[in-house]
């Protein structure tokens, strides 16, 4: 079974369709697995889809085992793209808040 970070080299590499149709096979076949999810949040992100990349994080919350800050912290990497501030600092605090050091700390400021 194909990892979800294996499709990562399709979108570094501009196959954002190939990566796309992969996601979502993905998804498919581990429709619970939380990084499935999370990975093809960040590669949306990364290609400025910052509203897909929110459903997409909010989808991997709901399946992850527990509060998993990589989410919360890229959520609110989405916010902040959007200029949606309010709701990226709320994203950013409460992730500080679970944990000091998280690198987290450098996006309030």
């Amino acid at each position: 079974m194909a990892r979800p970070v294996a499709h990562w080299p399709l979108v570094t590499l501009g196959q954002t369709e190939d990566a796309e149709r992969a996601f979502t096979e993905a998804q498919g076949r581990m429709p619970g697995y939380w990084r499935v999810y999370f990975v093809h949040a960040n590669a949306l992100l990364t290609r400025g889809e910052a509203e897909a990349a929110i459903d997409k994080y909010r989808t991997a919350q709901r399946f992850a085992p527990q509060a998993e800050l990589s989410i919360v912290s890229n959520l609110g990497a989405a916010y902040k793209s959007l200029g949606r501030f309010e709701e990226a600092a709320r994203a950013f605090e409460s992730v500080v808040a679970a944990r000091p050091t998280y690198r987290s700390l450098s996006n309030l400021g």
